[in-house]
């Protein structure tokens, strides 16, 4: 076999050769996956793109066909994400900016929330995220100072960070690591996890066990692929924290909302 018919088992594998497509006339979005060596088309309405999303991030593991639909999709929402919403379709600089953005609002969504249920989590996901507190307090001058909910958004951002840390350089700036600049958890609140909170508080709403996977089973399994969680995102921020230096100045505590 060459290489480039190595490369093209590869991508007919993954089910990523083709890209996204959007589908004006019945306003849908069609991603190509490879389903059991098998490439499948999926076609889903512009106004079912979230839900369709979220289904995917609470059925995913990290792997095989559902994960690889879900990057596609996410993929495309990134992509379309205007024509999705009814917009304008922003052009050069303001569209690369944008394709960073909505992930992270994503993921700053579920972190803020996650944050937010802290009494329902495992005592080794309560000190992973007290680490992370620890961490923050390091990097933030003046830490005491902040209200407990801008605290949160610095925490929240300080993980997100981690998660998007190469899509984020060039195109935007981290509200915690920048010591030469004035920290401003608020912007950050409002730009990045605002806009998507109402709906991840929907999806709680409408499912309360999204979090069940904290109770369900340890945080830091030895080997990673048990490791559960609710959504993608959620993976990712947790991924991050496992890797996370152990900082002792956190000490013990809760993290409030």
């Amino acid at each position: 076999m060459s290489d480039d018919d190595f490369m093209d088992l590869v991508k007919t594998i993954r089910g990523r050769y083709k890209a996204p497509r959007i589908l004006y006339k019945s306003r849908s979005i069609k991603v190509a996956v490879c389903v059991r060596n098998t490439l499948v088309d999926f076609i889903v309405p512009f106004h079912r793109m979230d839900e369709a999303i979220d289904a995917l991030t609470s059925l995913s593991i990290g792997t095989g066909y559902e994960q690889d639909l879900l990057d596609q999709l996410r993929h495309a929402r990134q992509l379309y994400g205007d024509q999705i919403e009814g917009g304008n379709a922003p052009k050069g600089a303001q569209a690369g900016r944008r394709k960073a953005v909505i992930p992270i609002q994503y993921a700053a969504a579920w972190t803020y929330c996650l944050l937010g249920e802290w009494n329902r989590l495992r005592p080794e996901i309560q000190a992973s995220l007290l680490n992370a507190q620890s961490n923050v307090k390091q990097l933030v001058r003046r830490w005491d100072s902040y209200p407990r909910a801008q605290q949160l958004s610095l925490i929240t951002a300080f993980l997100v960070d981690r998660v998007f840390r190469k899509e984020r350089i060039g195109e935007l700036e981290s509200p915690v690591e920048n010591r030469e600049k004035k920290h401003n958890p608020q912007s950050y609140y409002i730009t990045y996890i605002h806009p998507r909170l109402s709906w991840v508080r929907g999806r709680l709403e409408q499912n309360p066990h999204l979090f069940d996977f904290a109770k369900a089973q340890a945080f830091c399994d030895v080997n990673p692929k048990s490791r559960v969680a609710s959504n993608a995102y959620l993976r990712q921020i947790f991924d991050v924290l496992s890797k996370l230096k152990t900082n002792s100045a956190g000490g013990r505590g809760t993290i409030k909302s």
